[in-house]
């Protein structure tokens, strides 16, 4: 048994880690249930729905370039699935994590008189993905072409993968490509194959994409990145497995 204090949680939002900004974070699934019950049950019978994923996260109000304030106002009117990964180990290579593309649904700033400006924050799962337990697959700095140590997933997924890419900071001066793949032996035998690519990263551009990829996932993981010219590019990369 591994309990674990909530200090070291990470949060990762788009191209933003707000983990520093943050106080509270909790991912929240739930399943419609459908009423079957017919004369003749003691007991009341159901079936399953609709799943849901929603995340809702508080901490402090920075109006700074690329802090708080900058990352949920600009979400608020994104009409797309933004990535969103929630390690409650932290977001380190091999933790534990919740990788959803995700849409802010609410904003909140609170500004009392006798305390410090806070605010908060709603996400809901969209694409037909969920909060799923998962693993960040690669954290740090990227300075050269090359993969990162693979994640052991524990068992291959049949039904679908949920991949987000985080980059936080960007120095290289020309274009990074990131791609996902898979082997199911850890490449001993079983070649690694791309399972997912995110979109080319132009010079010192940070960017935030989430890719969903429906079929079987393989169970090792890792990201492979090509990156021309010179500099560093600090990435979180993150998936989970249905």
């Amino acid at each position: 048994m591994a309990f674990q204090h909530g200090k070291g949680t990470g949060v990762a939002v788009g191209k933003y880690n707000l983990t520093t900004y943050l106080r509270d974070v909790s991912v929240s699934n739930d399943v419609e249930m459908a009423e079957t019950s017919t004369f003749g049950n003691t007991y009341k019978t159901f079936i399953q729905g609709l799943a849901n994923t929603q995340v809702s996260m508080s901490g402090l109000w920075d109006g700074g370039t690329d802090a708080s304030d900058e990352a949920f106002d600009g979400l608020i009117t994104t009409d797309a699935a933004t990535p969103l990964t929630v390690a409650p180990e932290g977001l380190t290579a091999g933790n534990v994590c919740y990788a959803i593309g995700a849409q802010q649904s609410s904003y909140e700033i609170t500004s009392p008189v006798t305390d410090v400006v806070s605010l908060s924050a709603q996400f809901s799962s969209r694409l037909d993905s969920g909060g799923k337990r998962g693993f960040v697959l690669a954290s740090g700095a990227i300075t050269a072409t090359g993969a990162s140590t693979s994640v052991d997933t524990g068992a291959a997924g049949t039904n679908r993968g949920a991949f987000c890419l985080h980059v936080t900071a960007n120095t290289h001066n020309n274009t990074c490509d990131f791609i996902i793949e898979e082997s199911s032996d850890n490449g001993s035998g079983d070649a690694w194959a791309t399972i997912a690519t995110f979109t080319q990263v132009p010079s010192t551009t940070t960017t935030g994409e989430f890719v969903l990829v429906v079929g079987v996932v393989e169970r090792y993981l890792r990201l492979s990145s090509t990156c021309a010219g010179t500099g560093s590019a600090t990435v979180v990369a993150s998936a989970s497995i249905f």
